[in-house]
This record gives structure tokens, sequence and C-alpha cells, in this order.
């Protein structure tokens, strides 16, 4: 019976060890501008998307993080991945690798940075 009790033991310890936690998230925003001009054939609407979707995964201390980007607007569309970084902690010091956004929400668009 206590052979059984500590092989439970330590395949439970063994199973959560491997365990992370994975989250995604997202957003979206559409823009409409319609344009009412005085001069002919100058009047337009103009529709524009911007899709965000984030996902991050942690074990213990470490995390990766990749955040995508889709837009389209009277340019065309474009897809992108604006961030892709690691996170650790080492000695007690935070350490972020990779390329990331200098700002990232909805109202501007940052600048990358590595």
């Amino acid at each position: 019976m206590k052979k059984q009790l500590l092989i439970a033991a330590v395949a439970a310890t063994m199973t959560s060890a491997a365990m992370a936690d994975i989250s995604i998230t997202g957003s979206a925003k559409a823009n409409y501008l319609n344009t009412d001009s005085t001069v002919a054939n100058n009047d337009g609407n103009d529709f524009s998307t911007e899709i965000n979707l984030g996902i991050k995964g942690t074990n213990g201390g470490s995390g990766v993080v990749i955040n995508f980007e889709s837009k389209d607007s009277g340019d065309g569309a474009a897809f992108d991945i604006e961030d892709s970084y690691v996170t650790s902690s080492v000695a007690g010091v935070g350490i972020q690798a990779g390329s990331w956004r200098g700002s990232h929400n909805l109202l501007e668009d940052g600048d990358d940075t590595t």
C-alpha cells in the first residue's frame, strides 16, 4: 500500500510540473468615415478595421507572449506579429527578451523595440 501511495504522489508531482497556464485575449475595432463634400465626385465612405489577438503562456516565473494584429484600411490589408518575447526572472531580476512595441493600445501605435 505504501508503494502505491508513493507512486501516486510522484506521478502527481511530475504531472503538475509540466502544466502551463495559457491565456488568449483579443480586441477589435471598426472605423467608418463618411466624407460629404460640396465638390462633385468627392463624397465617399471609408471603412477600416483592426483586430488584435494575444497569446500568453506562463509556467512558474517564466512566460512567452505573442501578439498578432490584422489591419484592413483603404491602403489594403496587413497582418503583423506585433510582439514576440520571453519573460523570466533570474536571481530576482526580471528579464524580457524579444521584440515588442513601446505602446500597445487601440488609440495609438507604438514603435518596435528589440
